[in-house]
């Protein structure tokens, strides 16, 4: 359990000012564990700045902010963890996700701000189907070539996702997506509410 206050966040980075390059691996929750809870917590400079594998829903991370990754802010292969409440700014031309599910991992995401990533949140199961729910979340595209959400699984694999009460914004940048499923079976994507605006939405 991490467990700080909106007053004293517990940190975890390298000592400042952070390197240019990636100086530790981040907090990994191990398929093993029992879960996790993740709150006020400031984490910078990581490579995964959390990663969990933990099969079941006992993984919460909240009112946590995450920066400058050198590639995934929060990257999930296995189960749901909740991500409430949270802000995860990337460094330009470094971090490459806010958010990432891979292999058998779902999200349940809500009340998130993702800035400065190449790809807000991207969603890749390989393993096996899975449901994903996006709600109340900021996506702001600020470099040339972003994609706000992205969901791209292995062929064959079902993939539900719900967008709702969103906003995928390109603040900067040309050739941005707003939302991008690629072209094979299997995808189930609903849309409600939402404010996207990009060169391509």
């Amino acid at each position: 359990v991490i467990n700080g206050t909106p007053a004293s966040r517990v940190s975890f980075a390298p000592e400042p000012p952070l390197p240019t390059f990636v100086t530790w691996a981040g907090i990994r929750i191990e398929a093993s564990s029992p879960g996790a809870t993740i709150n006020y917590a400031s984490i910078g400079g990581a490579q995964h700045a959390i990663q969990t594998l933990h099969p079941g829903t006992d993984v919460i991370i909240s009112n946590t902010h995450i920066y400058d990754s050198g590639q995934t802010g929060i990257l999930v292969a296995d189960g749901t963890p909740t991500i409430l409440s949270t802000s995860i700014t990337g460094r330009a031309l470094v971090s490459q996700r806010g958010i990432q599910s891979i292999q058998s991992g779902r999200l349940a995401v809500t009340n998130v701000v993702i800035r400065g990533t190449a790809s807000g949140i991207d969603i890749r199961p390989s393993t096996a189907a899975t449901t994903n729910t996006i709600t109340n979340v900021t996506v702001d595209m600020g470099t040339a070539n972003a994609v706000g959400i992205w969901v791209s699984p292995q062929a064959g694999v079902i993939t539900t996702v719900s967008v709702a009460n969103s906003s995928l914004v390109a603040s900067v940048g040309t050739f941005t997506r707003g939302v991008m499923a690629d072209a094979v079976p299997g995808i189930n994507l609903s849309l409600a509410h939402n404010n996207v605006v990009a060169s391509q939405p």
